[in-house]
């Protein structure tokens, strides 16, 4: 699959009620020294081998008003991912 329709697929995917995405439940946007930082659940983060300083990729979908954020070594194993583009 190219990266330009897994992009697509993953986009459709955000806006598809019935797409397999998890809710997490709300968090609070906190603001240090002009950037907004948000927090992801500790233990749902910790079961997914994030932790402090991990390098996140970010995306948005415009058509969803979506916010997207992927640990980069993710994109990196799958060339399927939303994000592989931004790293190249």
């Amino acid at each position: 699959m190219s990266q330009s329709s897994a992009r697509r697929r993953a986009l459709r995917e955000l806006s598809d009620p019935d797409a397999p995405i998890t809710p997490l439940g709300t968090c609070s946007v906190q603001n240090q020294n002009g950037s907004l930082y948000s927090l992801l659940p500790q233990t749902q983060a910790v079961a997914d081998g994030i932790e402090g300083g991990t390098e996140m990729v970010l995306g948005y979908d415009a058509e969803t008003n979506t916010y997207l954020a992927s640990p980069k070594w993710a994109v990196v194993e799958n060339e399927d991912h939303w994000a592989s583009d931004s790293l190249r």
